[in-house]
């Protein structure tokens, strides 16, 4: 087995429990966030386009990824995610448009837990892994994976609700683990937020998989004054930042299947 990105494959007798995050990992929006926000300020009057709509993601990615590295207390729940967007496109009536898009995406937006990832994680237990979610979410993430069939494939599915501390606090991951009676530090964490996932399960003493198929996480690590200085900046270079030391990247959520080894 070839290391991708310089990082060695992982095994699991020596972590034999893989966490997971649910919302933009296993779950996937359709349509998409950057879609959807887009045709939302179209209706709104506000037409901005996509790559401003990246842009302002991405400065949330950043501004959370500060707050995290920072603060032991910051908990990153889905409505902080709204806001900032809001706030770094700098909209006119920020509290009213989120309260619109709150209702809105209910109802136009849905999660699906992608053949993709069923083959994966079926894949991922015939090598001995066990299997698990926990996700800042409410108690409708139990009923939205058994409409999708994959309830049989974890053997727990907690949310911040249940466990009343939300990622990336140190106290969630190690809640987790313990609720399924396995040391944090043989706990591999996946997830697609630098902030929320690596962050948390990296004070945990877990070991991080960072899933960024878009590399907007990749992106959100360097700050302002790097970006200025280097302008343009290859994916690779991005791959060896300093933050991403002992952190598995993936792009592909099928690469999952490169590191992990029976």
């Amino acid at each position: 087995m070839s290391e991708v990105f310089g990082k060695k494959p992982i095994r699991s007798s020596e972590f034999p429990l893989i966490l997971f995050d649910a919302g933009g990992t296993l779950l996937h929006y359709v349509p998409s966030l950057e879609k959807f926000y887009e045709n939302q300020f179209v209706q709104s009057g506000l037409n901005f386009s996509g790559a401003q709509i990246e842009s302002a993601m991405m400065k949330s990615s950043r501004t959370f990824i500060h707050r995290a590295e920072t603060d032991p207390t910051f908990e990153l729940m889905p409505p902080l995610w709204l806001r900032a967007v809001l706030e770094n496109l700098r909209v006119p009536e920020p509290e009213r448009l989120e309260k619109e898009f709150e209702i809105v995406f209910k109802a136009a937006v849905k999660p699906a837990f992608l053949q993709t990832c069923v083959e994966v994680c079926t894949e991922l237990k015939a090598r001995n892994y066990r299997l698990a979610i926990a996700a800042n979410w409410d108690a409708s993430l139990s009923e939205t994976l058994r409409l999708q069939g994959v309830m049989d494939l974890f053997e727990s599915i907690l949310t911040s609700e249940d466990l009343s501390f939300a990622k990336p606090r140190v106290e969630f991951f190690k809640a987790a683990a313990g609720d399924l009676d396995v040391d944090p530090r043989q706990v591999i964490y996946v997830g697609n937020s630098y902030a929320a996932d690596v962050v948390g399960a990296r004070r945990a003493g877990m070991f991080p998989i960072l899933y960024d198929p878009t590399h907007r996480e990749l992106k959100a690590l360097q700050t302002e004054g790097e970006v200025v200085a280097q302008k343009i900046v290859s994916i690779d270079t991005l791959r060896n930042h300093r933050r991403l030391d002992n952190v598995i990247l993936i792009s592909k959520f099928q690469e999952l299947l490169d590191f992990c080894l029976e």
